[in-house]
């Protein structure tokens, strides 16, 4: 396991390299902040089995495709899939294959950045409440 120290100076190295830009989220993570006073909650760490991650969470790539929505539906609102970019597995991306090349383009730089995808991190714990 990796000190508090290393964790910290391997956050700041990433932090230096990665674009700037907020990332929004999934509710993948426990709002602690949400909680009234005197309540609690119990967190337990499990371990990694990625002996080589410094963290205790994994990162994880994901994109957003839009539908109008539900063909056959006529009061369908829009929807939203997320999909796993499969990058993350060492693969190639038909998605991000297609979309890279839009930002050859500057009409079509904005509907790349739509359809670019969003990084978020899975942290290595359960919760109970």
């Amino acid at each position: 396991m990796a000190s508090l120290a290393e964790i910290r100076a391997k956050l700041k190295a990433q932090e230096t390299r990665s674009e700037r830009g907020t990332s929004g989220g999934d509710n993948a993570i426990y709002p602690h902040w949400n909680m009234n006073e005197g309540d609690s909650a119990v967190l337990r760490f499990l371990p990694d089995l990625d002996t080589t991650n410094t963290f205790f969470w994994i990162e994880r790539a994901m994109i957003k495709l839009p539908f109008n929505g539900i063909k056959g539906q006529m009061d369908s609102k829009s929807i939203q899939v997320q999909i796993p970019c499969i990058e993350m597995w060492g693969e190639t991306c038909p998605i991000l294959t297609e979309v890279r090349t839009w930002f050859k383009d500057k009409s079509l730089e904005d509907m790349g950045r739509k359809y670019w995808k969003k990084r978020c991190k899975i942290f290595v714990c359960s919760q109970n409440r």
